[in-house]
């Protein structure tokens, strides 16, 4: 399924950014630290959805949260943040969470090992709550930046080794490391797939065609995927662009 991911999406209220988004997509993936916040309206959701046709996952925070941090207090903090985007997800039926894996002490060095070992500590604790909520968690790989954990198939793989937790395989992200096809041989992991376009340096999030990532080749490679396409947009008419275009790949491979 085709579904749609827009940090644009949070300056309108619930309803209009449905009427937005139901006649041209299938799914959202909310962003729960914009608005609309889940944590107000978790109980009043499934109400005002259900006039639509529409699926929803739901993105964890990421600003201000980090589950590597070697400060104890803050990776609590951060552990608790995506604990209640979890429970949020199971009191209105949201079978899946995406996740970002955190960061190192930026600027010092010496503490890599410390804040992968917080972050395997970190993934432990939040498998544990999903499994009791019955609500999927997938962590994502990450752009080329410096201090970001998580860009490499290899860290990924050791992260989740022992844990329920699947991935999130975001495309535009890989292409900056080159971690495409890397990423692909654990396919059998991936349970979620984000979208977006770049030239292989910045992580840009353009419109899908518009950079140079080979799609066609990566969605022979995902043949038997059964989760969504999440196309990441800085707006509503790129996202729409990237359908457009996504949808023409997925008829030629038919």
């Amino acid at each position: 399924m085709i579904g749609i991911s827009s940090a644009s999406l949070t300056i309108t209220d619930l309803e209009a950014t449905l009427k937005t988004i139901e006649p041209h997509f299938k799914h959202w993936e909310i962003l729960t630290e914009s608005e609309p916040y889940l944590l107000d309206i978790a109980k009043r959701f499934k109400i005002i959805t259900s006039p639509y046709d529409l699926t929803y996952s739901i993105h964890a925070p990421i600003f201000d949260v980090n589950i590597a941090s070697i400060n104890e207090k803050m990776r609590m903090e951060s552990v608790e943040q995506i604990s209640t985007s979890l429970k949020i997800a199971a009191q209105i039926d949201v079978d899946l969470v995406t996740i970002h894996p955190g960061y190192y002490p930026m600027g010092v060095r010496g503490f890599e090992s410390r804040a992968e070992n917080k972050l395997i500590e970190s993934l432990g604790e939040l498998n544990r709550i999903s499994n009791d909520l019955g609500v999927n968690l997938a962590l994502e790989n990450m752009a080329n930046q410096d201090s970001i954990i998580g860009r490499t198939a290899g860290e990924l793989s050791r992260f989740i080794d022992g844990t329920d937790l699947g991935i999130c395989f975001d495309v535009g992200h890989a292409n900056t490391t080159g971690q495409i096809a890397s990423i692909l041989e654990l396919r059998d992991r991936i349970i979620n797939v984000h979208l977006h376009d770049n030239d292989g340096q910045v992580d840009s999030h353009s419109s899908l065609g518009d950079g140079k990532i080979d799609f066609a080749n990566i969605f022979h490679a995902l043949k038997g995927y059964k989760g969504n396409y999440i196309i990441e947009a800085r707006t509503i008419s790129s996202a729409l662009k990237s359908s457009n275009y996504l949808k023409r790949k997925f008829a030629d491979l038919s």
